[in-house]
């Protein structure tokens, strides 16, 4: 009975987690931004926006140093 009980707890926490990588990964194919932490994920050059005015204007910042500043494509 207790392994009967494992197996099905392992099956379903399996299930769940094949789910998540999917979407996941179906996510960042298909969506150029993500939005995390504030932040917004170009995920076409890797850059990261941090939200900078209420205009919509973001800095740029790669390895930490602040580039320019430029507005988010619609």
């Amino acid at each position: 009975m207790k392994n009967y009980i494992f197996k099905t707890l392992f099956l379903i926490v399996s299930i769940v987690g094949l789910y998540l990588l999917y979407t996941i990964s179906d996510g960042l194919k298909n969506n150029r931004y993500q939005m995390f932490n504030n932040r917004v994920l170009d995920t076409k050059t890797g850059e990261v926006y941090r939200y900078l005015l209420s205009n919509g204007s973001y800095e740029i910042y790669k390895n930490g140093k602040k580039l320019n500043v430029k507005t988010l494509p619609n």
